[in-house]
């Protein structure tokens, strides 16, 4: 019973992350990237399309990249997910190129992956007993590098224009992986204190292409549990637009707070937004940040907003939402922040501990004035 309960196991982990990738639903392609970088917009809510101060800008809205006060920035994100057994992880390192035109140039990678997982397949000897020698262990993993590009247009430097070029690879051990490319586009407009931003994920559609390479056991244990041989397929991630607008108030001589809005809409079929039609959906995000002396940070947002059946009554519908909050601190040129946010799906995955870092990198000559 136990050597059953193992395969079992093992194929319904396979099965899983075979149906991620190849193309089943496209509400799921390329699920990883939906998820987004960094603490700081973990804490909003991820609404921070119009205003993200640092590298991470990249993912957010590379045109942000234009206002990034530092010449050299690198930084980096950590998180687990279901109970620390998929790591999430980012890095990233971005370079001022041109001050005149204001542009800035970074790379992010990103990484997503579930590591040994026991292959229990071949356990057992021809003479049916049993041998631990035999299990094997594969990783789940998907992997992104975003090459990012800013700069100010018109010869306005408070206009800003950027865009991502994005190789994806995803892997499922030895059994399949999947290559896509993509485009992104961004827009930032900034106006004294008032900022507004646009964001057209996969702007051209993009494409990820997947082979498999299932050995002959395999194939029988899929075929006779009943189960679905995977074939080569091409996986479709549909454009989304995000827009989005932020304001930032001064409360005193050392206080502000930052209110943002985002409005996601996407055409993927994703049926949980607040706003939902047969292929078209709208996902509001807000978020609010505290700052005091540009050291000290307290953030708070509100996400997923949902409109769900009730149990007591099915045709009446009950407004649901996912609050997330964080802090950060600046240590000179040092951003450290945290976020508690459920940075997957809302009905499945407990909170998470989302830490990253941004360091500040100037020439020695530079005197570093302490500004955010």
């Amino acid at each position: 019973m136990k050597m059953k309960a193992n395969k079992t196991n093992f194929l319904l982990l396979i099965l899983l992350f075979l149906s991620m990738g190849s193309g089943f639903s496209q509400k799921f392609s390329n699920e990883f990237l939906k998820i987004g970088i960094g603490a700081r917009a973990q804490a909003m809510s991820g609404a921070v399309t119009a205003y993200n101060p640092d590298v991470n800008a990249g993912y957010w809205n590379p045109a942000m990249m234009s206002g990034i006060a530092a010449p050299f920035q690198a930084g980096a994100m950590h998180a687990n997910i279901f109970g620390g057994v998929v790591k999430y992880d980012n890095m990233m390192v971005g370079k001022r190129l041109n001050v005149d035109n204001g542009s800035f140039g970074a790379i992010t990678l990103i990484r997503m992956a579930v590591d040994d997982i026991p292959n229990t397949l071949s356990i057992r000897e021809p003479d049916g007993s049993i041998n631990y020698d035999n299990i094997r262990s594969f990783s789940v993993s998907d992997y992104a590098m975003l090459i990012s590009y800013a700069k100010s247009i018109f010869g306005d430097p408070n206009l800003r224009l950027g865009g991502n070029a994005k190789l994806i690879h995803r892997r499922i051990g030895s059994f399949g992986q999947g290559w896509g490319l993509g485009v992104d586009l961004g827009v930032q407009w900034v106006m004294d204190n008032y900022m507004f931003g646009a964001m057209l994920r996969d702007a051209t559609t993009t494409f990820t292409a997947w082979t498999y390479d299932i050995d002959a056991e395999t194939e029988r244990v899929l075929v006779n549990t009943g189960n679905d041989v995977p074939e080569s397929s091409v996986e479709i991630t549909l454009p989304s637009l995000t827009l989005g607008g932020a304001g930032q108030f001064k409360l005193n001589n050392k206080s502000k707070l930052l209110a943002a809005l985002d409005v996601e809409l996407n055409t993927d079929g994703q049926k949980g937004g607040l706003i939902a039609a047969n292929r078209f959906a709208v996902l509001p995000k807000l978020g609010l940040e505290y700052s005091y002396a540009d050291k000290v940070f307290i953030r708070g947002g509100v996400g997923r907003f949902q409109l769900l059946k009730t149990q007591a009554d099915a045709e009446k519908r009950a407004l649901d939402f996912q609050p997330t909050a964080g802090v950060g601190v600046k240590l000179g040129r040092i951003h450290i922040d945290y976020a508690f946010s459920d940075i997957g799906n809302a009905s499945v995955l407990d909170y998470t501990h989302v830490f990253s870092l941004v360091l500040d990198i100037y020439p020695r000559q530079h005197t570093d004035d302490g500004n955010r």
